[in-house]
């Protein structure tokens, strides 16, 4: 899939190498939902991303990020991360379910806010996924992920 004009992970997440915390749009974002900075002077770390979307050829458009209101990344084995931006919806929710039925646990969090919702995969308790994430969290913001 492509992102045909989804400026999603634009706004949402936190890109402390050009000064955008999460929840404001990327002042590099442009109005037809592309980036100022494409392909030449993107950031390495915003060209390998891909959100689920992108990465799944068979998403139902619905699921779309700014569709849907939030962004999938899978962000280890049997992870899900789910990244709101308003409230929940039924495609949401109907995809946190497809990824249970997976054995993929998700956790739906939005920016700006550390709590958390998390929807194991069956079989998975509730703080072993919320431990994983936030380890995973913690490797990250230091660099290692």
């Amino acid at each position: 899939m492509k992102c045909d004009g989804c400026t999603f992970c634009c706004r949402v997440l936190d890109v402390p190498w050009l000064d955008k915390p999460a929840g404001e749009l990327c002042r590099h974002a442009t109005e037809t939902g592309g980036c100022s900075l494409w392909p030449h002077n993107t950031p390495a770390l915003c060209k390998a991303f891909a959100c689920m979307y992108r990465r799944e050829t068979k998403c139902s458009p619905s699921l779309k990020p700014d569709a849907c209101g939030v962004m999938f990344e899978q962000i280890d084995d049997k992870i899900v991360l789910g990244t709101v931006r308003k409230l929940v919806t039924k495609p949401m929710m109907s995809q946190v379910k497809a990824f249970n039925r997976m054995g993929l646990s998700v956790v739906l969090s939005e920016p700006g806010n550390r709590r958390k919702q998390v929807f194991p995969a069956p079989g998975t308790g509730l703080m072993q996924v919320t431990s994983r994430v936030e380890e995973i969290l913690r490797e990250a913001q230091n660099g290692r992920a």
